[in-house]
């Protein structure tokens, strides 16, 4: 019987804690080259990882060339909601191609611009925190993030905004219907 007390008090606490979250798919974004939208037609069963979600993502073809050699300086923007005030942390659905293709620069509204992501975990999808200690503290409202082109050979799947500093996501986040 404690256990089944236990299960139900854990279940609680996610749904409380995932409550403050906002989820984005990345191929919501409004895109200018070089970044460009993926669709994947025929996505064949892949191992717990692998999936994409929607079957469709932004990405940063390998090839094309950063802005610091002279490429344009692309960028996918996204607009959200938010219904009351908060203080958030980023994570990014991401897949790198190598250590030459393992970033992008990100802006919140009007805020300066930070680079995101530089870790060393290559063609597979996972999932990326912001750097450390860093927060973003929004007010009620409508916001914006973009994201800009910093190296080629990035794909983006999803974004999640969340509240809750100790929750780490795992594969593909499903919204809540």
């Amino acid at each position: 019987m404690k256990l089944i007390k236990i299960l139900i008090v854990w279940i609680a606490c996610c749904t409380i804690s995932l409550a403050g979250s906002i989820l984005i798919e990345a191929e919501t974004a409004q895109v200018a080259p070089p970044f460009t939208i993926v669709t994947v037609t025929n996505q064949a069963p892949v191992k717990a990882g692998q999936a994409i979600s929607g079957n469709r993502f932004i990405e940063v073809a390998p090839g094309s060339k950063k802005p610091s050699e002279g490429g344009i300086a692309g960028h996918a923007r996204y607009t959200f909601k938010l219904k009351s005030a908060g203080v958030f942390h980023l994570w990014a659905r991401c897949f790198w191609q190598d250590g030459c293709g393992n970033s992008f620069t990100v802006q919140f509204d009007e805020q300066p611009s930070f680079t995101f992501g530089q870790d060393a975990t290559y063609n597979t999808w996972h999932w990326v925190k912001a750097p450390p200690r860093l927060t973003f503290k929004l007010a009620a409202g409508t916001h914006t993030i973009t994201l800009f082109n910093r190296e080629d050979g990035i794909r983006i799947d999803q974004l999640l905004l969340i509240t809750d500093s100790r929750y780490v996501p795992v594969d593909i986040e499903e919204t809540e219907p």
